[in-house]
């Protein structure tokens, strides 16, 4: 007893990482005699028919025993007691973290009789109050994947949501894992395999590993899990579970192939007529499982897959005519068949008539050639010629094409189990994957982001876990996990520079990387890709959970630590930005949509932002602990209760060199005192006594209740409640240690006089890092990055009723209510806290007309550096300063979620086996998500003074949502209900047939409007337009060419904010209506040997699933649906497999 306080106390001294909790599963019950009165002192014995692991315990007075800790699989129970026949029920399935309860009732007679009960799923949670559903093995192997990956099988439940990629269609591991469950935003869902964290824990909590679903044993959702040993998620936890050896050798070997000679044509493709593009891949592989030393219980099982893709790559830009190359901007035309007229912007002088400048148009709308920059010129020459007629009157999406890229990736599974004794248990799983993207197709033009074409993916994951039972009443379960990701991307311009375009080799020779830098001319497609990216992941995690059974309690508590570390990062070329506003007129603005053109402006090489960066490669390490305590309260046979307490501690992170930054808001600044302005704000910097980005929060408790009721033995009523904190991600700033030079293409940043042209971006330079030398003067004139030092962390409420009936034997159904609200969330992105505030914007035009600069001579390179600069920037909080950038962790958002859950589900029995849910939802919150580009436009405040104004629907709201997977053994052949008796032959024709699926109903997520920005130079974020109160959003017969109604939005007036909400409910992205499909052919040549056919058809009836519409207003597509998201047309897999 002495050991075990001693373990108690330790226990609650650390902590217990959600993202690393154990899988195991647990079993109790109460044994009675045939009047229904309890036995005490009956010896009960579990024994895994995989492994022939065996525990046994004794009941306690009140006739319960209990088990804990059992690895999911497949178990023999038996109970033996002086007058009783023995009893033994075999063929016992546990899933993970499952509280399985089975009662027995013994009968007179000899212990050497033997009452044998047929296999019973343990279909009714009547130990607690968690929601989940679990894909078995049978499941996860029948049903048709793309790509094959385990993960894909979670949104074969309703409510799984994606707002940014949908169901990944990436080759890449760490896109795998994007989705949210139970109304959360992605990076807030737990992922484990095998009870360990399998994310990094980086910005958006990528996936380390994705194994083959050929070495998966289960996949299993949980929606609210309120077991206080589960934390660090927002209540929603996925759990992947793999294969393990067995005391018979099994194995499979596979092979899938796609290619497009099977495939439909994309809709975009039809729609531009082009053909469809070439495809090919092939997915092989196999595994082997089965006993190392039979006698000593140690097994082994080992998997591998490769697959080798050649990729579509389509690609539907806009492209510069011939005209518009030369200079000539005659034929080019506004959405509205008006001309684009190109205004000169060196011919700027002051408005006779009212503020502002005014500006001479180009005679014949063509510039001359004695003003073209020449850097813009060969520029504009790396574009391809259109080769479409693209929009009638605008010319957009003038360029299509499709080709073949290449991908290649390996992935193997080794784990070993060993049943060393009926006390000691141990596991082991070593997991390596390899992926390569090649170099895009030649002669395909493609427009790229922020995400290089050429990548490298190399990663692992190992585990290990110990169980040790010291005696009947305890058990203790240890694991421990770590992780290594290398993720690299690479320009295919990487070897070429910016000389090729005639960039000074000063200048070029300055930059880190040598590639063309990248381009970005408003409403045309990008040139190059700036970045170099090395960046290396390691997620180490450790963890005990100790069970104690004491009568009626099943007591359990635990701890744990994890360290995510992060090294390296992205090196970067230059990055140069082209608007419509430099050429605008005959008013000058900063943003435009009826005059000016961003290739004008380019050729005359007048810009809009652009930069140079320098980032610092930091060597980061994030610490996470916690603490728990739980009992499973067995009050009464039928009542149960689950309370708990977690405590949660998560530290901010560190830097190895102690490079990290931080602006304090309130700090006098020395520059004031130097200028004669009281100035407030700097940077300071961390150090030995102070390494943290941010101050610790030590108040995460988290309390947890489930309360679980069996009314009768078919229904079960059940409601839990707990406080969730997610995991905290980011790592910290490091200006000072890191530099970005801004390109000042305009005087003071106005947006509208030229200063640095293309063909001499920096004359004075880049900018050093130069550490903290420079204390409280460090980059003045420039921006400033801030994590909030007081950072309580965020946290989730959530809270569920259900009620479960057990229809029959082998189905269940399931209807209940499930919630959450969060409080203090992660904002999800980043703002300027250097914004102008909103009551400035009454003065107008006097915003930018030039004042004195005071800061002149004392701030040198820079939109500050200059003799003048607008009257703006001295009217911010932070005047010395351009911008003060907050981080996208930053708490303080609000979250709130509703939904209702219908759930049948039929274990297989007839043949047929199901999983069918319906979900009505509301989402509503005020953060943005932290994946790019939900619902179709950048995420962002339009006005960091009131955050207020952004509640809405949130991006990932889903209101209907309908998913069922099936699997179905037609009756006919050998030993089936038709055609029983028929001969081999006719068996292999007639016998053997399955078929199988997924088939997706939803009512579409909302989408997002952006507007061009007349105050972005303000510091305001992005903008929204206005709507209207008169026309509806809808449109009666929407269509791809006319989602929604344009009509009802217009532009917010000059020096306003605009005030669409964030989301509108009726305006949506296409619902999905999707149906996966399998076709299955069993052949058995030997008894232990089967040969599987497989068909498999993803989106069977080719149905197009729409992408978002272009929501950006001013666009020439504004409205408009270009393409179709990744669910693709209908695509063919033909799979082969062998199992034995």
């Amino acid at each position: 007893m002495w050991v075990a306080t001693r373990l108690l106390c330790c226990a609650l001294l650390f902590a217990a990482t959600a993202a690393t909790q154990t899988f195991t599963a647990s079993l109790t019950g109460v044994v009675t005699d045939p009047t229904g009165s309890a036995i005490p002192a009956v010896t009960v014995k579990i024994r895994n028919l995989a492994t022939s692991e065996e525990r046994k315990t004794q009941t306690e007075p009140e006739g319960r025993y209990t088990f804990s800790q059992l690895l999911p699989g497949s178990y023999e129970l038996t109970a033996e007691s002086t007058g009783f026949r023995t009893f033994v029920q075999r063929g016992i399935t546990l899933l993970a973290a499952q509280s399985g309860a089975l009662n027995i009732t013994m009968q007179l007679g000899e212990v050497s009789q033997r009452v044998e009960v047929a296999a019973a799923s343990l279909q009714l949670d009547t130990q607690s109050a968690n929601q989940s559903v679990t894909l078995s093995q049978e499941m996860v192997k029948s049903l048709p994947t793309n790509l094959r990956s385990p993960f894909a099988l979670v949104h074969a439940t309703a409510g799984v949501t994606a707002p940014a990629t949908g169901i990944s269609q990436s080759v890449a591991d760490q896109n795998h894992d994007r989705f949210g469950v139970n109304g959360g935003r992605a990076t807030t869902t737990g992922i484990l395999i095998d009870g360990v964290s399998a994310a990094t824990g980086n910005g958006w909590n990528g996936l380390i590993y994705s194994p083959s679903v050929d070495s998966v044993q289960e996949v299993q959702v949980v929606r609210n899990t309120f077991d206080a040993q589960f934390g660090r998620s927002g209540g929603g936890v996925v759990s992947v579970v793999t294969r393990g050896g067995s005391s018979e050798f099994h194995g499979t070997a596979f092979d899938f192939l796609r290619n497009s000679n099977l495939d439909a044509n994309t809709w975009a493709n039809n729609r531009g007529g082009l053909a469809r593009p070439s495809f090919q891949r092939n997915q092989f592989g196999g595994n082997l499982g089965g006993p190392i030393w039979k006698s000593k219980r140690l097994f082994f099982f080992a998997g591998y897959e490769g697959l080798r893709q050649g990729s579509p790559a389509n690609s539907t830009v806009t492209l510069p005519t011939a005209l518009e190359r030369s200079g000539d901007f005659s034929r080019t035309f506004n959405p509205n068949n008006t001309l684009a007229i190109i205004y000169n912007p060196f011919s700027n002088r002051p408005n006779p008539n009212g503020a502002g400048v005014i500006r001479d148009a180009f005679p014949g709308n063509r510039i001359p050639a004695s003003l073209l920059d020449p850097v813009g010129v060969k520029a504009v020459a790396l574009y391809p010629e259109p080769n479409n007629p693209g929009d009638p009157i605008t010319g957009a999406r003038n360029y299509q094409a499709s080709g073949k890229g290449t991908n290649l990736s390996d992935k193997t599974d080794w784990r070993i189990d060993w049943a060393k004794s009926e006390k000691h248990t141990f596991y082991g799983r070593y997991s390596r994957a390899w992926r390569q993207k090649g170099l895009p197709p030649a002669g395909i033009w493609q427009s790229y982001g922020s995400t290089g074409p050429i990548s490298s993916n190399p990663r692992y994951q190992t585990t290990f876990g110990w169980t040790f039972l010291p005696n009947a009443s305890w058990v203790v379960n240890v694991l421990a996990g770590h992780g290594w990701w290398n993720e690299q991307q690479r320009s295919d311009t990487y070897g070429r520079d910016g000389t090729e375009i005639g960039l000074p080799a000063a200048f070029v020779s300055q930059l880190d990387v040598p590639t063309i830098p990248q381009i970005y001319p408003e409403n045309y497609s990008n040139i190059s890709h700036s970045r170099d990216l090395n960046n290396k992941s390691r997620v180490d995690n450790a963890q005990v959970n100790i069970t104690r059974q004491i009568g009626a309690h099943s007591l359990k508590f635990g701890f744990a630590a994890e360290s995510n570390k992060t090294t390296g990062g992205g090196l970067f070329s230059a990055d140069f930005s082209f608007s419509r506003g430099m050429t605008s007129g005959p008013v000058a603005a900063v943003n435009s949509t009826t005059s000016g053109n961003a290739i004008a402006s380019m050729l005359l090489g007048v810009g809009s932002s652009g930069n140079v960066q320098k980032p610092a490669l930091l060597a980061t390490n994030r610490m996470y602990y916690a603490g728990y305590i739980q009992d499973s309260w067995r009050i009464t046979r039928k009542l149960t209760l689950n309370p708990g307490l977690r405590y949660d501690v998560q530290r901010g992170p560190t830097e190895r060199y102690n490079r990290f930054s931080n602006f304090h808001y309130d700090v006098a600044n020395p520059l004031g005192s130097a200028v004669g302005i009281s100035l407030r704000g700097g940077l300071v910097f961390l150090g030995p006594n102070s390494r943290h980005s941010w101050n610790t929060d030590w108040t995460d408790f988290a309390p947890r209740m489930g309360i679980s009721y069996q009314v009768s033995e078919k229904m079960v009523v059940r409601t839990g409640y707990g406080i969730f904190y997610p995991a905290v991600l980011g790592t910290g700033d490091a200006t000072g240690f890191s530099s970005t030079t801004p390109w000042v293409p305009s005087a003071g940043g106005d947006g509208i006089t030229p200063q640095d042209l293309f063909r001499n971006p920096y004359p004075g330079g880049l900018i050093p890092p130069v550490g903290a030398s420079l204390g409280l003067a460090t980059n003045l004139g420039r921006g400033a990055g801030s994590f909030q030092r007081d950072h309580p962390n965020g946290y989730m409420q959530n809270y569920s009723f259900d009620v479960q009936y057990e229809l029959s034997k082998s189905m269940i159904v399931g209807i209940g209510y499930a919630g959450n609200q969060g409080r203090k969330m992660s904002y999800g992105v980043g703002f300027n806290d250097n914004q102008l505030r909103p009551e400035y914007l009454a003065l107008g035009n006097a915003l930018t007309e030039n004042v004195a600069n005071p800061f002149f001579g004392r701030i040198v390179g820079g939109v500050l550096a200059g003799r003048t600069i607008p009257r703006h920037r001295l009217l911010r909080e932070y005047p010395q300063f351009d911008t003060v950038s907050r981080s996208n962790q930053t708490p303080g958002g609000s979250a709130s979620y509703n939904a209702m859950l219908i759930k049948v589900s039929k274990q297989f029995s007839s043949g047929l086996m199901f999983l069918s849910s319906y979900q009505w939802s509301k989402a509503i919150d005020n953060t943005g998500e932290t994946e790019p580009n939900p619902g179709g436009a950048a995420d962002g405040y339009r006005n960091s003074k009131d955050i207020s104004i952004e509640r809405s629907l949130s991006a990932h709201d889903l209101p209907h949502s309908f998913v069922t997977a099936f699997v179905y053994d037609f009756p006919f052949g050998r030993g089936r209900r038709f055609g029983g008796s028929l001969g081999r032959a006719a068996d292999a024709v007639a016998g053997g047939w399955q078929v199988s699926g997924a088939v997706r109903f939803d009512t579409g997520l909302p989408v997002r409007m952006t507007a061009p920005s007349l105050i972005s130079q303000f510091g305001f974020g992005v903008q929204l337009p206005n709507v209207s109160s008169g026309p509806d959003v809808r449109v009666a017969n929407q269509s791809p060419d006319r989602w929604f109604n344009t009509s009802a939005f217009s532009a917010p007036a000059p020096f306003r904010v605009g005030n669409a909400p964030r989301r509108l409910n009726e305006l949506r992205a296409a619902g999905q209506k999707n149906a996966d499909i399998a076709l299955l052919k069993n052949f058995r040549p030997m008894e232990r040997i089967r040969v599987q056919f497989r068909a498999e058809a993803f989106n069977l009836t080719n149905t197009p699933q729409f992408t978002w519409p272009d929501t950006a207003f001013g666009s020439s597509t504004f409205g408009r649906v270009s393409g179709t998201r990744n669910v693709g047309p209908r695509n063919v897999q033909m799979g082969l497999k062998v199992d034995f």
